[in-house]
């Protein structure tokens, strides 16, 4: 991983091709949100390991933990955005939704899906970095989970989910590559 200063990586753990302010050869990023020391707020890192080596030349991969506010940076110079994170469970552990944030920010639409980070998601996108280059295509993949406690490692019953999930994410990932071509 090559560090830039005052690139998101000087802040959280990933890579990106971009240059600072330049368009990205990958156009598609991936961003991981979550807490793993609270248990099942880990469930985007978690997913995002077991995707990391089929799209790492194919994706940008970003892991910001609970820091949010790293997200427009993140965000920044491409072309499309999957927001992985752990939302409160009400339909049943495990269970994921696809939120479409870029329309929902873009009309001042509230948010039904609830995180566990102090700052909302959406938030964060309304108040983008100066500079900043928000993507048009801009998706939430939550995980619907139960056990936020202080604790390392997800809890049996998400765990049971996660192939699934993975498949999910994986669907939806190649959906985007299909979208939107790479940057030349």
């Amino acid at each position: 991983m090559v560090r830039r200063p005052g690139s998101p990586q000087d802040a959280v753990r990933g890579y990106c091709t971009q240059g600072q302010g330049r368009k990205c050869a990958k156009s598609l990023v991936v961003v991981s949100v979550g807490n793993t020391l609270r248990g099942d707020d880990g469930i985007a890192q978690a997913l995002c390991r077991q995707l990391l080596e089929t799209y790492n030349t194919r994706v940008c991969y970003f892991d910001i933990g609970p820091y949010t506010c790293h997200l427009p940076a993140c965000l920044n110079g491409h072309d499309a955005a999957i927001v992985v994170d752990a939302i409160e469970a009400r339909n049943g552990v495990g269970r994921s939704s696809i939120v479409d944030l870029r329309a929902v920010v873009d009309r001042g639409l509230e948010l039904c899906l609830r995180s566990s980070h102090g700052l909302s998601l959406l938030d964060e996108l309304a108040l983008p970095e100066k500079g900043a280059d928000l993507p048009p295509s801009i998706h939430l993949f939550g995980v619907e989970v139960n056990d936020v406690g202080f604790g390392e490692g997800l809890s049996k019953q998400t765990q049971l989910c996660l192939p699934g999930l993975v498949d999910t994410l994986a669907n939806l990932i190649e959906e985007l590559i299909k979208e939107v071509p790479a940057n030349a």
